[in-house]
């Protein structure tokens, strides 16, 4: 699916779960990443969830997002990007 040709939309939302790994549970676990550790280049920090936004760029036909993360402590990390949501710009009458 072409998300720009079917809904229109100059941007989507998506979530960025990150996930530590913990010894004691022997499994990754969701973290929460503060705002002032995460570095926007492309697109952007909708929210205090973490939700980030990816910018369509009409130049190049793509979406972009490039955010960073400062890692403020050691130990195994993953991502998890499973879900995102966009609203159409389609006008209904």
């Amino acid at each position: 699916m072409d998300v720009f040709e079917t809904t229109f939309a100059l941007s989507f939302h998506y979530p960025m779960v990150l996930e530590k790994f913990s010894p004691q549970s022997n499994g990754y676990a969701q973290i929460k990443v503060a705002n002032n550790l995460i570095v926007e280049e492309k697109g952007m920090l909708v929210d205090d969830f973490n939700t980030l936004c990816a910018l369509f760029n009409e130049k190049q036909d793509l979406y972009e997002s490039r955010i960073g993360i400062i890692l403020a402590e050691t130990g195994n990390f993953r991502f998890s990007f499973d879900f995102f949501f966009t609203l159409s710009a389609i006008k209904w009458p």
